[in-house]
């Protein structure tokens, strides 16, 4: 009898790892080469209520930003929180052509997640 009680407790203090409310993918600038549109290394892409969105994992706040027009939406009616990424430094400047880099490969990888509801 005790060493199910034992077995039991054991059970109970195993920790999964928190579900989030969206579904995500990291990324590393490893993969993309010089497509790579961000200023960090590493990202989570997510989808969240069908709009698209980017968290800067080397940033200490993690802070995410909006890629759609919905994500933005979602900022603004405080269902995210999120940066727009228009205009910030995390969005990198493509040297050869003075604009930015094209966010669509990354917009589009994250608008697949809103397809996959797990």
């Amino acid at each position: 009898m005790l060493s199910s009680a034992l077995l039991l407790t054991a059970c109970d203090s195993e920790q999964s790892e928190p579900t989030k409310p969206y579904n995500s993918l990291e990324i590393s600038q490893e993969s993309y080469g010089d497509k790579w549109a961000f200023n960090a290394d590493k990202v989570e892409l997510q989808c969240y209520k069908g709009g698209a969105f980017v968290e800067d994992l080397s940033d200490k706040d993690n802070t995410v930003y909006g890629l759609t027009g919905l994500a933005n939406t979602l900022k603004t009616n405080g269902k995210k929180e999120a940066q727009n990424i228009n205009g910030s430094s995390f969005w990198k400047d493509n040297l050869s052509t003075g604009a930015k880099v094209n966010l669509s490969p990354f917009t589009n990888e994250a608008l697949t997640l809103c397809d996959n509801k797990g």
